[in-house]
């Protein structure tokens, strides 16, 4: 087991090394959740301020950013290894149902 998940072959450890970082968790975050960032939904209840600032929003806005990029390294991380692991037509089918089943399009593992 590495820092980017298990090894299931000689090129899922490549794609494994060769990534820039392990991809980060977006816990903490009381907005959102990486879950919610990949299937669409947000559960969580914010409470918003009627005064709130625009230093907060701008602020709000580049976690949310940052949050999805984390989110997308997880997903490209994910596909990568599935993809050097399931090359058979029908296993590619079945990855491609799975990634495809992810709402947002900023997080589709697209090329």
């Amino acid at each position: 087991l590495g820092p980017y998940g298990s090894y299931a072959s000689v090129a899922a450890a490549k794609a494994g090394i060769a990534a820039a970082a392990p991809a980060k968790s977006a816990r903490g975050k009381k907005d959102f959740t990486l879950w919610d960032r990949i299937f669409g939904t947000n559960n969580s209840r914010v409470q918003t301020n009627t005064a709130t600032s625009k230093a907060y929003n701008k602020q709000r806005a580049l976690e949310q950013e940052s949050a999805t990029k984390l989110a997308r390294q997880g997903v490209l991380n994910l596909f990568s290894l599935l993809k050097a692991r399931y090359t058979s037509v029908e296993e590619k089918r079945q990855l491609a149902i799975l990634f495809s089943m992810i709402s947002s399009p900023d997080l589709q593992p697209v090329r």
